[in-house]
Parts: structure tokens; C-alpha cells; sequence
């Protein structure tokens, strides 16, 4: 039987937010934010909690016309993570808007008083979480550092692409012990990052 460091070594390529921290804990961050700002426009917490699940259960009709809108076409499905579910209601409350649907009718003009969209408040909360101190919350679970370290250990290749800046995802990973370097330093390293991935951004021919 072959040992593993018989194996020719593999390359790991994975995202960061969403994926090796605590999803869940993201993602209860993110909706405590949107109802947190939506109440300083004046409506109410339930009723807000009521539009998102009239939006859910027209989602979930037709999921393959609904998730991560960029320039009109649909870049990650609604149903691909937790980040992606809040992605699609709050665009489709956006769509019902413009639209003047019934289902908004409520909220509408606080809103607009407010000048505010229900997918800029989602970028607002993305932004606040990625300003949260460094904490079990917002770096690599403990499953997801044990594994990073046998496979470094096993000479394979590692890359993280975000979206985000490689600045904002390195200090997270060197706060539990690990040490990536940015991919536009050196991009042959084993463990690196590849910052400003622009992985939303679809090709040219939509088939």
C-alpha cells in the first residue's frame, strides 16, 4: 500500500465566508442586523418577519429564478447556502417594490422615506459582520483548522478565494494559528489567499 506521501499532492481550492467559519452564526448575524435596521425605519419586526416568509414561500415555487442577482443574471442560486437565502428575499422584497405589489404595500413608503433597499441593507449587514472583533465567530472552526494543518502537512495545495480583500481574510486565519500569504505576493505558495475574486462575475455568453 502506497503511503500518502507517495501521492502526487492535490490543490484545495474553497471560499471563506459562509464555508469555514460557522455559517449559522453568520447567518443569524446577518438577520438580527436587517431587522435591527429595518425597525429604525419604523416597521415592525414581525411584520418584517412575516414579509420574508411570504417572499420564501414564493421562492420556493420557482427556486431556479431566484438567488445572487449581478447585472440581471442570476451568479449563485438561492438555495446554494444560507447567505444565498437571504440574498434572494430580500431581492425579490426589492422586485415587489418597484413593482408596487400587494405584499409590500405595508412597507413601501418607510422604505422609500428612508431611501433605502432591502439588498443594500444586506450589503450594509455583510459589511458590519466583517467589522465584528476577531473571534470564534468570524474565523475557521476548529474542524476546518485540523484539517487545513494535516493537509499542509501532507504537501497539498491550499487556495481560499474571496471576494473580499486578502487584507480582511489572513488576519482571521492568523488569529487561530495559521499563516496563508496573499496570492498577489507570492502565487505559488502552498497556502494562499486570492482576494478580490470576483466569483459573482459571469462570462460574457449566458449559455
Amino acid at each position: 500500500m502506497m503511503k500518502y506521501t507517495e501521492y502526487p499532492s492535490m490543490k484545495f481550492l474553497t471560499d471563506f465566508d459562509g464555508t469555514l467559519p460557522n455559517i449559522q452564526q453568520e447567518y443569524q448575524f446577518i438577520c438580527d442586523f436587517l431587522a435591527r435596521r429595518v425597525a429604525e425605519c419604523g416597521i415592525d419586526k414581525k411584520l418584517f418577519e412575516a414579509l420574508n416568509k411570504t417572499a420564501w414561500e414564493h421562492i420556493d415555487l420557482e427556486t431556479e429564478k431566484h438567488g445572487w442577482i449581478y447585472n440581471g443574471r442570476i451568479s449563485a442560486y438561492c438555495d446554494e447556502d444560507l447567505f444565498m437565502n437571504v440574498s434572494a428575499s430580500m431581492q425579490l422584497l426589492d422586485d415587489w417594490m418597484d413593482a408596487a405589489h400587494p405584499a409590500v404595500a405595508e412597507i413601501a413608503d418607510k422604505m422609500r422615506n428612508a431611501r433605502l433597499s432591502f439588498v443594500e441593507l444586506t450589503e450594509e449587514a455583510h459589511g458590519a459582520m466583517n467589522l465584528e472583533p476577531l473571534s470564534a465567530f468570524n474565523t475557521p472552526e476548529p474542524e476546518v483548522i485540523n484539517a487545513i494543518r494535516i493537509l499542509l502537512d501532507r504537501d497539498c495545495e491550499i487556495v481560499v478565494a474571496s471576494n473580499s480583500p486578502a487584507s480582511r481574510i489572513i488576519p482571521k486565519f492568523e488569529h487561530v494559528g495559521l499563516k496563508p500569504v496573499d496570492h498577489d505576493d507570492n502565487p505559488s505558495a502552498r497556502f494562499r489567499i486570492r482576494g478580490n475574486a470576483g466569483k459573482f462575475i459571469l462570462g460574457d455568453n449566458p449559455k
